[in-house]
């Protein structure tokens, strides 16, 4: 689903997801990671 989403959505996006991030668990199996992507895109488009 979240590759639907993402195709469906208009404007600035990016995709991250861990290695087996599956179902929202890309944060939980690798933060630091995470939270950089999601620094920079805010960065990047704030």
């Amino acid at each position: 689903m979240v590759y639907r989403n993402y195709e469906a959505t208009q404007g600035p996006k990016e995709i991250y997801i861990a290695k087996g991030g599956r179902h929202v668990r890309s944060y939980e199996i690798d933060k630091e990671k995470y939270r950089a992507v999601v620094e920079y895109f805010l960065n990047k488009y704030f």
